[in-house]
């Protein structure tokens, strides 16, 4: 069979596999009693064409190129190593301080002594390994050159998300909801001082460092509504920029593009890119813990995996929902080592590092959640559909036994956004 052949083939069936998607989207938008079935199916032989059609013309690997895993970690300037360790040991008893420090202080006593000492302390440990992967202060500073098209399409794709997102916040969305003013009131007790720890929960049992940040974009920009959402424009722009990255690692420039624009696009994203509301950084965490991760790997230098475990330690003070990221690493790393990496030969002290920056910048907030066990799950027994007693009353309620509730709940989950629209009073586009 001629290349052209091949070729030809893979984008029949790759056309097949658009229509039928697009089939089973209508189908799907007939609604959940009507379509369901239809939809399962179309999308099904959807998904068999795709397949087909890659394995009728195989994608590159985007990474072969990369020396990747096998490649060992740099030598590093050993005049460098006495200085990085004391770094390490003040930087990690500093954190420790501040965490049990804290802990015992009164909750209503401030702690801006503590948070200075914490900063201070996870920026010596950073130094630390930012000197044993040989990275110097200065090194960055280079004559300023033109950008190279892919990085000009970057800085594009991050202002265009960035641009969506931050227009006229003070109207759009036009109201401001219950969660967004409770949030910003939070910020505004920081502001005026009455809101002084940042290693505590407040709000709806929320960490209240996210507020502490908040106060920041209103000390600056005033008591608005405006200022309250930008923090969320701006969080949604970086992660447009890590999107990029990750994508084009895994799985090369066009996936990297597509996938890129859609997030830059995309009606559900955007939205929550403009509220004040601290959902939109699990995907800002997600993917920066990931991305990191993946350039540990490729790289073997003690950096990037101290990134990735930062990230990881802070996403405790951020949305609930972060709590799963390091669930989503551990798979991750699970997937590279079933692919052959060397994880445990070559990478094991790496991943402890990660750890190590995990632990100490959450350690704050863990050793208040230790104390304060209820605190930790109380948005799990407030809206768990088993803790709050949802599934036995929906039982009693409808007469299903409590096993079709939860397949009743999956399909929901997984089907959200092509059979069922978000239901939720945050946006309900009723699409």
């Amino acid at each position: 069979m001629t290349h052209s052949t091949i070729r030809g083939s893979a984008l029949v069936l790759f056309l097949i596999a658009l229509v039928l998607a697009v089939s089973g989207q209508l189908a799907f938008n007939q609604g959940p009693d009507e379509g369901l079935s239809m939809g399962l199916l179309l999308y099904g032989c959807s998904a068999l064409s795709l397949l087909a059609a890659f394995s009728v013309s195989p994608v590159p690997d985007p990474a072969a190129h990369i020396k990747d895993v096998t490649t060992p970690p740099p030598s590093q300037p050993h005049k460098r190593q006495p200085l990085a360790a004391l770094l390490l040991v003040l930087g990690s008893l500093a954190v420790v301080y501040a965490a049990l420090v804290s802990a015992e202080r009164a909750r209503e006593l401030p702690r801006y002594d503590l948070l200075l000492v914490w900063v201070l302390g996870l920026c010596a440990v950073m130094a630390a390994f930012g000197a044993w992967s040989g990275l110097h202060p200065l090194e960055r500073l280079r004559p300023i050159r033109l950008p190279q098209p892919e990085q000009a399409l970057m800085l594009a794709l991050v202002a265009v998300t960035f641009l969506l997102r931050v227009i006229d916040l003070e109207h759009i969305p036009y109201v401001l909801s219950g969660d967004e003013a409770s949030m910003g009131l939070e910020a505004v007790k920081v502001l005026r001082g009455s809101l002084s720890n940042p290693f505590t929960t407040g709000w709806l049992s929320h960490p209240t460092l996210y507020f502490f940040m908040q106060s920041v974009a209103l000390g600056l920009g005033g008591i608005s509504t405006a200022a309250l959402r930008w923090s969320s424009a701006l969080c949604a722009a970086l992660s447009v920029l890590w999107l990029y990255k990750l994508s084009r690692r895994w799985y090369g420039r066009r996936v990297a593009f597509i996938a890129a624009l859609m997030y830059a696009g995309w009606h559900y994203a955007i939205h929550y890119g403009r509220i004040g509301l601290n959902n939109i950084w699990d995907p800002f965490f997600a993917l920066g813990v990931l991305w990191h991760a993946q350039r540990g790997l490729d790289e073997g230098r003690w950096w990037p995996w101290a990134v990735s475990g930062l990230l990881l330690g802070l996403c405790i003070y951020s949305y609930m929902g972060a709590r799963l990221i390091p669930f989503i690493l551990l798979m991750f790393l699970l997937l590279r080592w079933a692919q052959g990496a060397p994880l445990w030969r070559r990478y094991r002290r790496h991943i402890l590092v990660c750890a190590l920056l995990a632990v100490l910048a959450a350690l704050p907030l863990l050793v208040y959640y230790m104390k304060h066990w209820s605190d930790l799950m109380a948005r799990w027994s407030a809206v768990g559909i088993v803790p709050s007693g949802w599934l036995a009353n929906e039982a009693v309620i409808t007469g299903k036994t409590e096993a079709q509730l939860l397949i009743q709940q999956l399909r929901k989950a997984f089907l959200a956004f092509n059979l069922y629209p978000d239901p939720t009073y945050h946006y309900m586009p009723g699409i």
